[in-house]
Parts: C-alpha cells; structure tokens; sequence
C-alpha cells in the first residue's frame, strides 16, 4: 500500500479534501436554500399570497437568475398582484433565458387581460368551461376576473366567479372565489353585501390575509372601529406590509384624526412618491385639514401617473371646487367624471 511520508504533501492533500468538500456542501446547502424557496412561493400562490410568493420567487432568483420556468412565476406573481410592469419585465428575462413559446404567450395574454384588455376574454372563459381540471384554469380565469373588475364589466366578472366556485371546491379556493364576490357585490349592492362575503371567506379560512385585507376595505366605508382589531391582527403578522399602514391611515381620517392619518401618509410617499392611492388619500386627508392647493398638488401628480383614473378625477373636482375662481376647472373634471361613470355604466348594460 502506497504511503505518503512527506508531512507537506499530506497537509495539502488534507487541506485540498476540506476544501472539496467546503465547496460540494456550500453547494447542497445552496441548492436545498433554492429548491425551499421554490416550494414557499409556490405555496403562497395556492393561497393567493402573492407579496409572500414574490419575496420568495427574488430568493431563488437571486441564487439562479437563469431559470426560465422560475422568471415565468415570477412573471405570474408580480401580474397577479397588479404589479404589470414588473410582470413585464420578468416576461423579457423569461423569454432572455429561454422560456418555452407557449408560456410566454399565455402569461404575455393574460397580462393583457387582467389590465382590462378583455378581447380574448371569451376564448378563455370557454377553454375554462371545456377543461375545469386544467392546472392553468383557475389561474386563466383569474385573470378575467380581475380585468372584468378592473373595466368594470360586472357581469362577465359575475358569470367567471361562479365558474371558479363550480370547479373549485378546496376551502382556498372558495374563499377566494368569495373575496372576488364581495368586490363585485361591492359595485352592485353596496358595502353591506360585501362584507357579508368577506366574513364567509373567512370563516373557511381564518388566516386569509386578502380577504381580511378587502373586509377592512369595507368596514373603513360603513364603521371604521370594527377595523381597528383586524388591523392589528394584520400588523402583527406582517409589521412592515405598507398595505396594512395605507390602511391605518384610511382609518384614522375616517375616525377624524387627519393629522396622524397625514404623517402615515406622507412617511409612505418617502419611499412610494409614486403610489397613486396614496397620493389620493393624502389629498384627502388635505382636503379634510382645509388645505385645497395642497391637495391639488397630489392629485395633479397622480393625474400624470393616471390619466382618466375615477378616484383621481372624482377628488379633483372636488378640490378645485373649493379654491377661489376655480369653478370652470371643477366642471371639467365633473364632466370627465360624468362621462366615465355613463361608459361604464354602458359597459353594464350592454352585458345583461
């Protein structure tokens, strides 16, 4: 048996050995820290979590940024959380590093959709009808909800709700269904339906952050202090979500207290001087402390990142009608208000 007697040369084969097995086990640790990453996002996204989906997809990506399927989900979390240029530029790297043709043309469509491009909304909603167990139908379908929502197109957004509740029994799904039935409830019946919807959502599914998320929604407009407690369950769960801090605000103008609803608000725009419900909610809040010209300062800036927006036009011509000489700015903005609400409500009609 060959010995090696040299101290030097058994110390650099020693110290090589270490470092080989250095090198594979920082690599079965780094693969194990991705491939658990992967699972987390994909179980976020079975329950409609998309922030938590997203936070995890970046991880992996950050460890292996090539993978084309992994930009795809990446590209699907950001649209389903209404984040269309991310979803867009996730699609480029995805189609950069070799993503299939047939992928980048469903999630290239369906981010199309959900911005209320609901051209090929038909085609989709009968490939969903003709395969229910496709694993793509509820995410397809998704899609037509919210692009329906989006445009205002109530009944579409109604008859694809019922499809998804049909076909999908699972406790998650059906409270999501819900939570999309409170939102359309909300434009037909009104808050209290709404919340009706919402509270059934989470009987199902007591930790469904959404649907907690949308009855606080509800509940700011008809009594805010029914709010408070989810807030704070919502803030222990997740201190730093700005979700949850938008809507502390929204809370606290709506119990009376602009001033801290304010400095929320303004402590948001530092790092989102660009969040169009912020900037309307500050205006708002604005408009509450008496202050018209600084209210029209944030709604002229979310104007420009909004063209044609309802709430933006809706508060703007309520702030210029409280400035001096101001009276025909604030009929043309009531006017373009007018004409938005009757396109919409065509929209409605033309369905039924």
């Amino acid at each position: 048996m060959l010995r090696i007697r040299d101290k030097r040369v058994r110390l650099i084969l020693a110290l090589t050995l270490v470092a080989v097995i250095g090198v594979v086990g920082y690599q079965i640790g780094v693969n194990f820290w991705a491939m658990r990453q992967y699972d987390l996002a994909r179980q976020a996204l079975e329950r409609y979590d998309y922030v938590q989906a997203t936070t995890h997809l970046h991880s992996y990506l950050k460890m292996r940024p090539n993978n084309p399927s992994v930009r795809i989900l990446a590209a699907q979390a950001a649209r389903r959380r209404n984040d269309f240029a991310e979803a867009a530029r996730q699609l480029r790297l995805a189609e950069q590093f070799g993503a299939s043709g047939d992928d980048l043309d469903l999630e290239g469509q369906l981010l199309g959709v959900q911005q209320g491009d609901l051209r090929s909304a038909d085609r989709l909603v009968r490939f969903c009808q003709e395969n229910p167990d496709k694993p793509e139908m509820p995410v397809v379908l998704e899609a037509v909800i919210e692009g329906s929502l989006i445009v205002q197109d109530l009944s579409r957004a109604e008859a694809s709700i019922e499809l998804f509740l049909k076909h999908r029994p699972g406790k998650i799904d059906q409270a999501q269904g819900l939570v999309w039935r409170g939102r359309t409830n909300m434009f037909l019946y009104g808050v209290p339906q709404a919340v009706v919807d919402y509270q059934e959502a989470l009987k199902l599914v007591p930790h469904h952050y959404v649907a907690r998320l949308w009855l606080v929604e509800a509940l700011l407009l008809e009594d805010p202090r029914q709010a408070f407690g989810h807030l704070e369950w919502m803030r222990t769960q997740r201190p730093d979500d700005l979700t949850v801090r938008f809507q502390q605000a929204r809370m606290h103008r709506a119990l009376g207290q602009p001033e801290e609803a304010g400095r929320l608000l303004d402590d948001m725009l530092v790092t989102l001087p660009d969040r169009v419900p912020v900037l309307i909610e500050r205006a708002r809040v604005a408009l509450d402390l008496n202050l018209p010209a600084d209210a029209e300062r944030w709604l002229m800036h979310a104007e420009s990142l909004a063209p044609g927006e309802r709430e933006v036009i809706l508060v703007l011509a309520a702030c210029l009608l409280r400035q001096p000489g101001r009276l025909d700015d604030a009929h043309r903005y009531q006017n373009k208000l007018n004409e938005i609400d009757a396109k919409a409500k065509s929209k409605v009609k033309g369905k039924k």
